[in-house]
């Protein structure tokens, strides 16, 4: 990983599920990432982790707004990306 990384986004696959819950929550936090998304297509929703803030993770659903805290004006609705007509 660079160390410049600041945002990093996963999507959970059934075979890295506890890598992406647990091993990588705690490298990406001590490598410096400010950000980290594990998107959950299962479970049908996205944990933001603001290590930055040191702040409990926030869930969203996929159908929810999540406003990019690394760039504020920036907001992504998973659904709209996953959204068949959009492509």
């Amino acid at each position: 990983m660079a160390p410049s990384s600041r945002l990093h986004q996963e999507i959970v696959s059934p075979g890295s599920r506890q890598i992406n819950y647990f091993t990588k929550t705690a490298l990406y936090s001590d490598a410096g990432v400010k950000e980290y998304w594990i998107i959950d297509p299962k479970k049908e929703r996205t944990i933001v982790y603001h290590y930055e803030d040191d702040e409990i993770c926030t869930i969203y659903p996929f159908s929810s707004p999540i406003f990019v805290g690394l760039y504020p004006e920036l907001v992504i609705k998973i659904t709209d990306l996953l959204d068949n007509s959009l492509i």
